[in-house]
């Protein structure tokens, strides 16, 4: 993951377009270790995934990251802290205007775990 980080930034674009490529990177990244049931690793990737969206200031994924990080969470043991996230995830939908992915994530939040996030 380093190895590809690195090559990322060396690239020749702008500090906004390599976050947000990179950002992109790494959510895919956290998706596949979570299929892989490898939650920990996920668990890491979303939390660099975040820095980095945010210091590029590119916010775009960090809803889906949110969601993909409550899940691993979820799969560790820590339900409780997971709902924050899912609320995030929720939120974070619902202000970027995707209405779709925000209840999606309310309704898999109660129908995978029984847990109500809320309007």
């Amino acid at each position: 993951m380093e190895k590809l980080a690195a090559n990322i930034r060396k690239n020749y674009m702008d500090r906004h377009q390599r976050a947000r490529m990179l950002s992109l990177v790494l959510y895919k990244l956290s998706n596949f270790l979570g299929r892989q049931q490898r939650y920990q690793e996920a668990l890491d990737v979303c939390n660099e995934a975040i820095t980095t969206g945010q210091k590029g200031e590119v916010y775009g994924n960090i809803p889906k990251l949110m969601y993909n990080k409550a899940y691993a969470l979820i799969e560790l043991g820590q339900a409780s802290e997971a709902n924050a996230y899912l609320r995030l995830s929720y939120c974070g939908h619902t202000l970027m205007g995707r209405t779709d992915r925000a209840s999606g994530v309310k309704e898999r939040a109660k129908r995978n775990w029984g847990i109500d996030i809320g309007d």
